[in-house]
């Protein structure tokens, strides 16, 4: 994990290359793991090929996710 910008955005980093969705599957395990959530309740909204993404994560508010992916460790 990296960290939150001054634009409000989550800059993540994962260890798992960008081949064969794997490291797209590493982020969703990454956001699951790190706000307490099923992988299930992570979806890819946009971005499968780009490096820019965006994520919905069901059951969980905003200050929820700011506050459960402070100090979050990287995949």
């Amino acid at each position: 994990m990296v960290g939150w910008n001054e634009e409000g955005v989550l800059r993540v980093r994962v260890k798992a290359p960008p081949v064969g969705g794997a490291a797209n599957a590493a982020l969703v395990r990454l956001l699951a793991r790190g706000l307490n959530v099923a992988k299930s309740d992570v979806s890819l909204v946009s971005g499968t090929t780009a490096r820019l993404k965006i994520v919905e994560i069901t059951g969980v508010t905003e200050d929820m996710v700011r506050k459960g992916l402070t100090g979050s460790q990287g995949a």
